[in-house]
């Protein structure tokens, strides 16, 4: 890649990097700017304009550069990071970051990012309140076995109360969002077909993972770090392990991988042969999850609903006990 803009992206300011003239800009996030930023940005005609994930703050600035009709690429901070020490740049501004994220794409060259439409903006930022809502309420309860005193023991159960109403609310809020949008709503039917994954669960994926169903499985694997990786070098030979990937699904898919080998025929029968083989349960989990994601992607791939008689020959069937959904 010849012509790539990196932009650093904090709360109130936008630096950039354009790696053909060598020129550093700054932008503050105000909207006008954000204009002028992409106008900018056209002028230069990039190969790719790469920004790290920062939680949110890179969304509306990558929005407005698709809109014009850019190419965009929200790339790992952690991988950035890593790149940058393994070059010897460790001084950390604005502007250093803006070009170390250059160097990294045109080094890397990170896949384009697709559209990023607003409904998934809008499911991904209601499902990550959920998620903080729900610690909350974990919080409280960890309280209420604590408390003694009577108001205390009421404020508290109060405050659960409330919680569980604005998760309900919540719930509700990101059905309706789904249910509206045809292609997001075909995408949730698919997942909740699968044995143990519930509707929390399909929101989930439906929000934070957009690429599910576009990649292979190896690509899906690695995007959620469920791939084993090998650690091998030399005379030394370690047990291959995984990592890396985006942590918070990777954690948001372990408790219905819990589920899924107790209730998932065919999921529960892979798992056990791994346990009966010598594997510590917690690397059968892992590997349960990343077969779970496979499975996702190839239905969304081929758009088909879970079929038990696509995985007979490989996990065996029993009875089924009563399914349970997260």
């Amino acid at each position: 890649m010849k012509n790539i803009i990196g932009i650093d992206v904090s709360k109130d300011r936008f630096d950039v990097y354009c790696k053909t003239t060598k020129e550093y800009t700054s932008y503050s996030s105000d909207a006008s700017d954000i204009d002028k930023l992409a106008e900018y940005c056209q002028k230069q005609e990039p190969e790719l304009v790469v920004m790290e994930a920062t939680g949110g703050y890179e969304f509306k600035m990558a929005s407005v550069l698709m809109a014009k009709g850019l190419p965009v690429s929200i790339v790992n901070p952690g991988r950035v990071k890593e790149f940058a020490k393994s070059l010897g740049i460790l001084a950390k501004t604005d502007k250093i970051c803006a070009r170390k994220i250059s160097l990294f794409a045109e080094a890397v060259k990170p896949r384009q990012n697709s559209q990023i439409d607003e409904q998934r903006r809008e499911i991904k930022e209601l499902t990550v309140r959920r998620e903080q809502l729900v610690k909350m309420r974990t919080a409280e309860k960890n309280r209420l076995d604590k408390a003694f005193e009577k108001t205390t023991l009421n404020s508290i159960k109060s405050t659960i109360d409330f919680l569980e109403r604005q998760i309900n609310d919540l719930d509700k809020t990101i059905s309706e969002l789904i249910e509206k949008v045809p292609r997001l709503k075909k995408k949730a039917e698919i997942l909740t077909s699968i044995p143990g994954v519930g509707e929390k669960t399909a929101s989930m994926l439906v929000a934070a993972m957009p690429e599910l169903g576009t990649l292979n499985r190896r690509q899906i694997a690695m995007l959620v770090g469920v791939a084993p990786i090998n650690r091998d070098s030399g005379k030394m030979r370690g047990k291959r392990a995984t990592g890396g990937g985006r942590k918070g699904v990777r954690d948001k898919l372990f408790m219905p991988a819990l589920t899924i080998v107790r209730f998932n025929p065919a999921l529960k029968c892979f798992y056990e042969r791994l346990v009966e083989k010598g594997k510590p349960k917690k690397v059968a989990l892992t590997a349960t999850m990343r077969k779970l994601v496979c499975i996702m992607n190839t239905m969304l791939q081929n758009e088909t609903f879970w079929q038990n008689k696509l995985l007979r020959g490989e996990a065996g069937f029993g009875a089924e006990p009563q399914e349970k959904s997260i």
